[in-house]
């Protein structure tokens, strides 16, 4: 759910009945700013990434203006990964533990995450399941979420997919998956637990050797688990194209009608609304450079009892610069639209990633990366982080059946 999260993903290794281990340590410092005028408020203001730290807030007792200054984290983040294959199943589990500092002893704090992936194919179908798992606090959660500013309470989220495909002919392909997403807090009184159920139908029929047509039907409920009752109902068919050119370029375009039905407690009676959907997903790969661009426009629920509605931009570009070097750059650019019970208007997250990866020796890779990011929440207030940090990779190929 955080894209923070995509330099996670680790390729499956390509040999056949190996497990692998890698342990991965990243740690640097960063430092934050708030930019614009803020109006006064009892907390501070939520943080721009997950390697951000909350900004102290002094109210000023003449004027009523909120000050900030600039806070300093240090974050060490110890990484557990491990990719398992055999010639039907592959596996992938990655761990990961942020242990926060600042010098603000109030803010520390130590958080989990997890992410699980495990497929299973046959001769005419596969099985999978995905899942996540966080507990972290708010100022690492709710980065792209709404106006609701209290950083440092804690945050638990679960989330499962199991999904199948089967081939219903040499030509003609049926993808089914289902999930559901649960958060949690601490404080339910400031940020709205909420679950989602969500389902997908993809029929998929090949026209040519590279090309080939789909349709879908997209569906989910979001409803809040605690405080005034809100249910959202979505659904969305779709069509698309997905092609191929010269093994270079694979491309997949999907749009669509979006219809909603929400429910909520406090309005009284129900109210339906009509929008559009859509996903494009590119991918272009040389012999050095390999690039991945993603563009939609979907629903994203929220923790103030809302469901906005998010355009999202995201590409990661790596380069191949010699056999132990290799740069990349991970951008990700959303805007969202907020028309809740506790916030309107819309959101911007920005975020630009440059990294240089050396490989020292067999299992065992350096990084430096440093990531820019800004936030603009709902009231037109503005913050900036800036973080470096360095990386070690030890790699273990020592699972072989």
């Amino acid at each position: 759910m955080l894209p923070i999260r995509a330099d996670w993903i680790s390729a499956p290794n390509p040999r056949i009945g190996l497990w692998s281990l890698q342990t991965v340590v990243r740690t640097g410092g960063l430092g934050l700013l708030l930019l614009g005028p803020i109006t006064a408020m009892a907390a501070p203001v939520s943080p721009l990434s997950p390697l951000a730290p909350p900004i102290p807030v002094v109210v000023d007792s003449v004027t009523g203006t909120a000050k900030v200054s600039e806070t300093l984290e240090t974050v060490t983040s110890p990484e557990l990964l491990i990719n398992g294959n055999t010639p039907a199943f592959h596996t992938d589990l990655d761990t990961r533990i942020d242990v926060n500092r600042y010098d603000l002893t109030n803010y520390n704090s130590v958080d989990g995450h997890g992410i699980y992936n495990g497929l299973y194919s046959g001769d005419r179908w596969t099985l999978g399941l995905g899942g996540t798992f966080d507990y972290d606090t708010t100022r690492t959660s709710e980065v792209t979420g709404s106006g609701v500013n209290v950083a440092g309470i804690r945050h638990r989220g679960l989330s499962l997919t199991p999904n199948t495909s089967v081939n219903l002919t040499p030509v003609d392909q049926l993808k089914l998956s289902a999930g559901v997403q649960d958060s949690s807090y601490s404080n339910s009184q400031i940020y709205t637990p909420y679950r989602v159920y969500s389902t997908d139908v993809i029929y998929q029929r090949a026209v040519t050797s590279v090309d080939a047509a789909m349709a879908t039907l997209q569906g989910s409920r979001y409803q809040t688990e605690s405080g005034p009752s809100v249910t959202i109902d979505t659904w969305s068919p779709q069509v698309g194209w997905a092609t191929s050119v010269a093994n270079t370029l694979t491309l997949t375009v999907l749009g669509g009608l979006q219809f909603s039905n929400t429910d909520n407690s406090l309005k009284g009676g129900s109210t339906t609304d009509q929008d559009y959907a859509f996903s494009v997903s590119a991918n272009y790969k040389l012999l050095q450079n390999t690039l991945d661009l993603s563009l939609s426009r979907a629903p994203n629920p929220q923790s103030d009892g809302s469901q906005t509605q998010s355009n999202t931009l995201a590409l990661t570009d790596t380069y191949v610069i010699q056999p132990r070097l290799t740069a990349s750059l991970y951008a990700y650019y959303q805007v969202s639209d907020y028309n809740g019970a506790a916030n309107s208007g819309s959101t911007v997250y920005a975020v630009l990633s440059p990294k240089l990866s050396y490989s020292l020796y067999r299992g065992v890779d350096l990084s430096l990366s440093d990531k820019y990011s800004q936030r603009k929440d709902t009231t037109d207030r503005y913050a900036t982080s800036n973080a470096v940090l360095l990386g070690v990779n030890l790699g273990y190929d020592s699972f072989d059946f």
